[in-house]
């Protein structure tokens, strides 16, 4: 029975490893290409006003090391914001199955 937890413990450690190598890639990876959400948003010919507060509203404005911190906290409560596509939470379009529906031609 110790085996067993201690091999449980082991993997749950390396999941947890696994899940932080994964999402700090992506993140750092979403970091170094260029633009951001704001230039898809918010389209051509706009103010750079209009810019800097979409950014600022998004958190882009902030330092990526605080935008990380800041994702893990909220994904840690299992908040993933607000889809940027349908308008509505992520927690309540995944239990409506909202996500999982395909559209017939």
């Amino acid at each position: 029975m110790r085996g067993l937890a201690t091999f449980l413990v082991r993997r749950l450690l390396l999941a947890g490893l696994l899940v932080f190598v994964v999402s700090s890639g992506a993140l750092m990876l979403a970091h170094l290409a260029p633009g951001d959400v704001t230039s898809e948003l918010v389209g051509t010919g706009v103010s750079a006003e209009t810019i800097a507060l979409q950014r600022t509203r998004y958190g882009l404005d902030r330092p990526i090391f605080e935008q990380y911190a800041a994702w893990l906290g909220r994904s840690m409560r299992f908040d993933f914001g607000t889809s940027l596509r349908y308008g509505v939470r992520c927690r309540s379009s995944s239990a409506s199955g909202r996500s999982a529906r395909v559209s017939s031609p």
